[in-house]
């Protein structure tokens, strides 16, 4: 009866415990200001420097993440490519990241990207650079609802580009 009775008392107590972390760490929850304890992140999140890598993390480029930087309102980001390389892909890469900031976020109002090219250990050249601000609802669904193949034409619609010496030709 005794064993009985400690192993009825060590059943409930574990019962117990486990119905209360079920209830402090239901999805959703905070842990403390806006991070969650443990669930993923609904979008859009209001970005900041501890959630940067999160903003990034799996998002599929063709070039390389060089350096991200975010400030006051500003992601500022580095991208190198390698041989061979097509403008479709820098237009791609550059589409994926106005769409992550833009879209996924609430307080990104520029979005700045270079694109850099280096052979081997050559001193990086530019290949081309992007200047995109967030602007009003109209812009951000055509940037929601483009296909790859309009891609370029929409960079030219909803941003500056600058060329770099290595784009023409391309």
């Amino acid at each position: 009866m005794r064993a009985l009775r400690g192993w009825l008392t060590a059943v409930v107590l574990s019962g117990a415990f486990a119905l209360a972390v079920t209830l402090v760490l239901r999805p959703g929850m905070h842990a403390g200001g806006d991070r969650p304890v443990w669930s993923a992140t609904a979008y859009p999140v209001m970005l900041t420097p501890e959630r940067l890598p999160d903003l990034l993390a799996g998002l599929s480029l063709s070039s390389r993440l060089q350096s991200v930087k975010w400030e006051s309102g500003s992601l500022f980001v580095d991208l190198a490519v390698s041989e061979p390389w097509t403008p479709d892909e820098v237009y791609a890469d550059w589409v994926a990241l106005m769409r992550r900031a833009f879209l996924q976020t609430t307080n990104v109002q520029h979005v700045y990207v270079r694109v850099t090219y280096a052979p081997g250990n050559a001193r990086p050249a530019l290949v081309a650079a992007l200047d995109a601000e967030r602007g009003e609802s109209g812009r951000l669904a055509r940037l929601r609802e483009a296909s790859p193949e309009n891609y370029g034409v929409l960079v030219h619609e909803l941003a500056h580009v600058q060329p770099g010496p290595l784009w023409w030709g391309r």
